[in-house]
């Protein structure tokens, strides 16, 4: 999986999180300080995050007899 796309991920995690606190932050700013805000690492938690839900999703469904 390209790195560039987890980090994508992670860069608007850090976004949102920032504006929970009430931070006025650019994507621009936290994009250029990505080693310091782990940005890889929140977007594969984010990602697995993703990728539970949607199985989840799809196991329910399986179980209960909808169409998916």
């Amino acid at each position: 999986m390209n790195l560039l796309f987890l980090r994508t991920l992670g860069m608007y995690i850090v976004f949102f999180k920032c504006l929970m606190k009430g931070e006025k932050l650019s994507l621009r700013e936290i994009w250029n300080k990505k080693e310091e805000y782990h940005l890889t690492l929140y977007g594969i938690i984010f990602w697995i995050i993703i990728l539970i839900v949607s199985f989840s999703t799809v196991i329910f469904c399986i179980k209960n007899n909808l169409s998916i």
